[in-house]
């Protein structure tokens, strides 16, 4: 088992990288994407699972009125914590979000935007009993009946991949540190929110689903 430190220097800056070798969006573009989604729907809420290092959130934090995240490694939810302890429209939860989203799903009572990016990745990330979590995160979801926004990242491990070189680039390099097994395929996905769905496609490497 490598150090922290190591691991956490190759996912702050090796991994970029690679994921621009990989033509896969980089997290200021993810961050973009989400901010014009809710633009775009008129939404005001942002759920996030993953907190990870926090960015996301310190990114869309000027766009919305409320953002929620959710992470299972404790020290990445005390950091995340202190990070945005004087933002009060921000709400920093601790656990793991088959169980916290399923919660925060039902008292959230307007339409939200849900960024649902939630597994274990080798890198100083915590692993749940649920691993990826995503089937029943958009259960949860489904089940609220509200005219939510849904957007999935790594579409690439649900068996979408890009083609000719950038494919080799993420078989060969991003796939050096892989997540564990478990993640839905597109279809299975898609059976998921079919009933509720109003548009569905996948792009630059996301998921991007609105319900009706």
């Amino acid at each position: 088992m490598l150090p922290r430190v190591v691991r956490s220097a190759y996912w702050r800056l090796v991994h970029p990288i690679l994921r621009w070798l990989g033509g896969l969006p980089s997290p200021r573009e993810k961050a973009r994407i989400l901010i014009e989604y809710g633009r775009r729907q008129g939404i005001a809420t942002l759920v996030e699972t993953g907190t990870y290092l926090g960015d996301t959130v310190a990114a869309c934090l000027p766009r919305f009125e409320h953002l929620y995240t959710i992470e299972l490694d404790e020290a990445l939810y005390d950091a995340a914590r202190s990070r945005f302890n004087g933002h009060p429209n921000v709400t920093v939860i601790q656990g793991d979000s088959y169980t916290e989203l399923n919660r925060l799903a039902f008292e959230i009572m307007e339409p939200a935007l849900f960024w649902l990016d939630a597994h274990y990745c080798a890198g100083p990330t915590a692993k749940g009993p649920h691993d990826p979590p995503l089937e029943w995160e958009l259960r949860a979801i489904v089940l609220r009946g509200k005219g939510d926004v849904i957007l999935i990242d790594d579409a690439r491990h649900m068996g979408l991949l890009a083609g000719s070189f950038r494919q080799w680039i993420r078989r060969t390099l991003l796939r050096c540190v892989p997540p564990g097994p478990g993640y839905p395929s597109l279809q299975e996905i898609r059976q998921i929110v079919d009933e509720r769905v109003s548009s569905f496609e996948v792009r630059r490497d996301i998921i991007r689903i609105t319900l009706a």
